[in-house]
């Protein structure tokens, strides 16, 4: 049993302090582009490591948006470099052919792979750049993921695929729900912070099927408890 002593329990700006420490201690030596670690496990197994799946395209952008915005309301002072090494860590996932959040395979190799669990992440990270650091760069980078999820993504039938691979991009088909349902609340907030409309718009699309989906879920489940209740009564 691991027992834990001297456990913050009321101070939430040193709580912050202390997670915002972490974020900014994490990053791989052994790494060429030093990607922040995604694997953190203290027990059975201590270790920490890297994914090939949610290391570059997902962690960074997601340690931006906290330190960028603990920064912002709490006035936390962020050590130099972390942000730094945090942004380099998000061009790389930016930095293949498509303007998609993409991860390496292999820790020497280009970013390749897809997955669209991460594309609230990368745009949650180029967000808060724009938000609190404005840099014209993560600007433009917004602005193509937001052109190329509509060049790429069909509200149907997903992403293409076929069309990712010929970009030398190695996608997976995902459920909506759970993966490019997650990026609206990062392009409103993109939009509010920019005034740039097709984030906008591709927002009102991503709820629109949500909601639909949504719907459809919620009758499908009345008929499985009609059909269950026709059983049970004979």
């Amino acid at each position: 049993m691991i027992r834990l002593t001297d456990i913050n329990t009321r101070d939430i700006n040193a709580a912050i302090e202390l997670g915002c420490r972490t974020m900014g201690s994490v990053f791989n030596a052994d790494d060429p582009h030093e990607v922040p670690f995604f694997y953190s496990q203290i027990t059975p197994n201590p270790h920490i490591g890297w994914s090939t799946c949610v290391s570059e395209s997902h962690v960074p952008g997601r340690h931006l948006l906290a330190l960028l915005s603990a920064e912002d309301a709490g006035g936390i002072e962020i050590p130099d470099g972390v942000i730094e090494k945090q942004t380099r860590a998000l061009f790389l996932a930016f930095s293949g052919q498509v303007a998609l959040p993409l991860n390496r395979i292999d820790l020497h190799g280009p970013v390749v792979r897809f997955n669209p669990h991460n594309l609230r992440e990368g745009m949650h990270g180029l967000y808060a750049l724009v938000k609190y650091r404005q840099p014209q760069q993560a600007r433009n980078m917004a602005d193509r993921m937001i052109a190329d999820m509509l060049e790429y993504w069909n509200l149907d039938s997903g992403f293409d695929l076929e069309r990712l691979k010929k970009q030398n991009v190695i996608g997976e088909k995902r459920i909506f729900i759970g993966h490019e349902s997650r990026l609206i609340g990062a392009l409103v907030r993109y939009y509010r912070a920019t005034g740039y409309g097709p984030a906008l718009q591709l927002a009102l699309i991503l709820k629109d099927k949500a909601v639909r989906l949504y719907n459809r879920a919620l009758v499908e489940e009345q008929f499985r408890r009609m059909y269950r209740e026709t059983v049970r009564d004979g």
